[in-house]
C-alpha cells in the first residue's frame, strides 16, 4: 500500500465541518480580493471615459460655437452680397479698345478696388 505522507488523526464530524468551512471561506475572501480588484480597474476605467467624454463634450461645444459664427457670417454674406452685385458703383469699367490685360489690371483694377478698400 502506498503512504501518502499524510497522517491525520480522524477529526470529530464538528471540527471537520469547521476545518471545511475555513477552507471555504479563504476561498471566498480570495475571490472577494479578485473582484475588488476588477471593480477598481473599472472605476479607473469609468473615470477616464468620463474625462474623455468631458473633452469630446467642450470640443463639441467649442466646434457648434465656430459652425454658429459660420451660418451667421454666411447669412450676412447672403443678404448683403446683393447689393454689391447689382450696385453699379462696385462694377469695373470695360476696358478701352486694345487695351492689354496686364495693363488693365495696373491701370483701372488695382486701383478700382484699392478705392474700395478690397
Amino acid at each position: 500500500m502506498e503512504q501518502l505522507g499524510t497522517h491525520r488523526e480522524h477529526l470529530s464530524v464538528i471540527d471537520f465541518k469547521k476545518e471545511q468551512r475555513t477552507q471555504e471561506v479563504a476561498a471566498l475572501e480570495v475571490q472577494i480580493t479578485a473582484k475588488r480588484d476588477e471593480i477598481n480597474i473599472l472605476v479607473e476605467k469609468k473615470a477616464s471615459a468620463q474625462n474623455t467624454l468631458d473633452d469630446v463634450q467642450s470640443k463639441v461645444g467649442i466646434t457648434q460655437g465656430k459652425l454658429q459664427t459660420v451660418r451667421n457670417t454666411a447669412r450676412f454674406v447672403a443678404n448683403n452680397a446683393r447689393q454689391y452685385d447689382d450696385n453699379p458703383e462696385y462694377e469695373l469699367p470695360t476696358p478701352k479698345p486694345l487695351m492689354s490685360a496686364k495693363t488693365y489690371h495696373e491701370t483701372i483694377a488695382l486701383q478700382h478696388s484699392f478705392s474700395y478698400g478690397v
